[in-house]
């Protein structure tokens, strides 16, 4: 079953085929879903509301936040990467190309979770 969440899942849509012709679009489809998942989406909503308050409390929960959501990507990014590694050993190229995707996705969502959460005025507008 798949995970719950708010973005639709695009692979659902292709083919085991059409996954493997189009690793990249599949990789950026599975992190988009996980993106959507109801703890992404309250940590994302949080982050943005929580700038809004003037309120020294609302930053350090914004901080917080920003800073569970890099981990998290961080964390999953590590702990895929083994998985990459046999893929690309194996010569398994479309997996490999997957996997890569989805690999710097979350590396490149972890770095600006980290960045926004040691930011000295986080903002979006810093992207």
């Amino acid at each position: 079953m798949a995970p719950m969440s708010v973005v639709p899942d695009i692979t659902a849509a292709m083919t085991a085929k059409q996954q493997e012709h189009h690793p990249i679009l599949t990789g950026v489809g599975n992190v988009a879903v996980g993106l959507g998942s109801p703890e992404n989406v309250a940590i994302i909503a949080g982050t943005a509301g929580f700038g809004e308050i003037p309120a020294v409390g609302a930053q350090i929960i914004k901080r917080g936040l920003a800073a569970k959501f890099g981990a998290d990507a961080l964390q999953g990014a590590v702990q895929q990467y083994p998985e990459l590694r046999k893929a690309i050993d194996e010569g398994r190229e479309s997996d490999a190309k997957r996997l890569a995707t989805e690999y710097l996705l979350g590396i490149t969502f972890g770095v600006a979770g980290a960045k926004e959460a040691a930011a000295a005025t986080p903002s979006i507008e810093a992207y």
